[in-house]
């Protein structure tokens, strides 16, 4: 398509503007027809100009976007909002969200002297293995029922994007507008703010700096580690915010860093994944040659001491397209989810998405070991074959790059968990989209142990599950302790009905049931019928006796471990006079939403992918809101 100068007038062409040209060319084919990760076309409309543009230049969208004018790109996000706003009375009429200024509400007081604590949250999970249990929340089982907001942060981009991590009393938040922010634990002040330049959805991890790696450089005490969209890692002083170093792991145009990094004894372990099989339907487009990969890094430096990919071969030239252009194969087999580190063993697992061609390879779909120090490749087992899948293939015609045949899209997007059973085996834990959860033996190359499909569980028909039901399974991470393993499991199909899945507790051991507590009825959302589900897409989260899970219809709820009874329940989806002086909207609540830290929970609010509770609240719940 021929562009636009930045400062030409739009055209319309028979009735069409030149936003809804461009959408049906390069969009429609994912947006009007969602899967998985893809938010449908209703809740793009619902951002603001300013985000509908961030993501088509600096976002994850920029490679679809490439070659369009300033003006195009205007046009579209015009375009999007223009049509959401014609959507009906009926339609959602999402809460205009105002952008905070990133330094509004700075503490009146330094920060106290940086000291780690065993209550602290860093990362993904407070431990290496990934259970995300607290086993010191400041929290007993009778203070649950007593939670209330302590004090809400409305979060910058207009939308609750990146988890928290909360360490020496201060939160740290990657955001959707490329900042990351350090916040007072007990009030919501900022300390600092630092702009990398690509929005964070990683957690920030944060570690001891026992040396100064540059002669002259001011000894720096404690670091902040962190992923951006383009693939750069950062460092920055966790006290300050000041840049220590940044790294580029990998020069695929459409390379990204989703899932967790981990830290651990000097070395940071960084997971690769990419956008680039949103670019199936595009005959136009080379598909695919990116491949997941695991790197780790020196963390005083920023050195690249390893990188292993998850597919050993590099791609080469397979056939032409129905377009007649070249494919590539093999490709894929990302890694979207935290890595876990094994200390005993001086392993790293990382759990794989699935391959981006027809081409199967044997470490899609897999948990995968990778010796440490070396980062050659261990072992990988495969939970699901031939999951050959690309984003927008399920419409007909299928687009000119999509596999045949199609799989169904199953992946793994939780990590693994190390745990020990009750009879001091070792096993590794991790759930696929399709709900299905594999137990393997650590010691024995991933022998698997046991494996149990919860949504077979729940009675919905085998081979209706990820197609009919828009990606119905576990996803972004279980939570363990030391009897059991508690899964969320996600429904969130709005036009076929509602299976009010729920959460479930299996033994560590076998995989058995030990309860399961359906989910909220639909519609159950505070804002309306539009875009509510009772989905339950969101990484569990546990302490001593209790388990919290969030839902999509903007409800936080706490389980007793022992038997699934709901203790404690919530609605986050209100209006909250913010700390840093705007208002704040809770909503839906996805992803890897809550933390626990020295007797207070933190929860991302309003991370919709339905179309329906958008919001942009980070709420601090005490006891008793003290």
């Amino acid at each position: 398509m021929k562009s636009l100068p930045a400062t030409a007038e739009v055209p319309s062409d028979g009735g069409q503007s030149t936003g809804q040209l461009i959408y049906q060319q390069r969009c429609a084919v994912c947006h009007d027809h969602p899967q998985d990760r893809i938010p449908p076309k209703a809740l793009l409309g619902s951002h603001k100009h300013d985000y509908i543009v961030r993501a088509l230049t600096t976002g994850l969208m920029q490679m679809q976007a490439s070659g369009l004018s300033t003006a195009e790109i205007d046009a579209v996000a015009s375009y999007l909002i223009d049509d959401a706003k014609s959507a009906g009375p009926a339609g959602y009429k999402p809460p205009d969200l105002e952008d905070p200024d990133l330094r509004a509400n700075l503490c009146k007081r330094a920060a106290g002297r940086f000291a780690l604590s065993p209550g602290d949250w860093s990362g993904f999970s407070p431990d290496l293995a990934n259970t995300r249990f607290q086993p010191r929340p400041g929290l007993r089982v009778s203070d649950v029922r007593k939670l209330k907001p302590k004090w809400v942060f409305a979060y910058p981009g207009a939308r609750a994007y990146g988890p928290p991590s909360v360490m020496s009393g201060r939160v740290f938040l990657g955001t959707v507008i490329g900042s990351v922010l350090s916040l007072d634990a007990k009030t919501g002040c900022t300390y600092w703010a630092t702009e990398p330049g690509a929005p964070v959805r990683t957690t920030v991890s944060v570690g001891k700096w026992s040396t100064s790696p540059e002669a002259g450089r001011p000894t720096v005490r404690f670091a902040a580690y962190f992923g951006d969209s383009k693939a750069v890692v950062h460092a920055v002083n966790a006290e300050t915010g000041e840049s220590l170093w940044s790294t580029k792991v990998d020069d695929h145009a459409f390379a990204t860093i989703s899932g967790h990094p981990a830290l651990h004894q000097g070395k940071l372990y960084v997971p690769l994944t990419s956008g680039e099989g949103s670019m199936g339907p595009r005959g136009d487009y080379p598909c695919c040659t990116f491949r997941g990969s695991i790197v780790a890094l020196d963390a005083y430096t920023g050195k690249i001491l390893w990188k292993t990919y998850t597919i050993p071969e590099e791609p080469k030239a397979y056939k032409l397209n129905s377009a007649g252009t070249q494919m590539y194969a093999p490709a894929g087999v990302g890694i979207w989810s935290a890595l876990t580190v094994d200390v005993k063993r001086a392993l790293v697992y990382g759990t794989t998405g699935e391959s981006k061609t027809a081409l199967s390879v044997k470490t899609s779909d897999a948990i995968m070991a990778f010796d440490r120090n070396t980062g050659s490749d261990k072992w990988a087992v495969q939970a699901t074959p031939n999951d050959n899948w690309i984003q927008g293939c399920e419409v007909k015609p299928p687009g000119a790059n999509c596999p045949d045949p199609l799989g169904p899209d199953a992946d793994f997007d939780t990590p693994a968990m190390l745990r020990t059973t009750r009879h001091g085996r070792s096993l590794l834990v991790a759930a696929e989209k399709s709900g299905l959860i594999t137990a393997v033996d650590p010691d024995a190359a991933g022998r698997i142990l046991w494996q149990r499909n919860l949504a077979l569980e729940a009675g919905v028909p085998s081979g209706a599950i990820l197609r009919d039901r828009a990606q119905l399974g576990v996803v972004f991470g279980m939570a363990a302790d030391d009897s059991n393993i508690y899964a969320a499991v996600a429904d969130p199909s709005i036009d076929k009905g509602h299976v009010p899945l729920g959460v479930y507790a299996l033994d560590v051991s076998d995989g058995a049931i030990v309860w399961h507590t359906p989910g909220a009825p639909v519609p159950s959302c505070s804002w309306g019928e539009h875009g509510c589900t009772g989905a339950q897409r969101t990484a569990v989260t546990s302490i001593p006796g209790v388990v919290f899970a969030g839902s999509a219809n903007g409800h936080m709820q706490a389980y007793a471990a022992a038997n699934g009874r709901v203790i404690w329940d919530f609605d986050t989806a209100k209006t909250y006079a913010a700390v840093n002086g705007v208002a704040a909207q809770g909503g839906s609540i996805e992803g890897v939403a809550a933390a626990i830290a020295n007797g207070t929970l933190y929860v991302m609010s309003g991370f919709a992918s339905y179309g329906g509770g958008m919001g942009n609240a980070l709420i601090a719940f005490s006891v008793n809101g003290k």
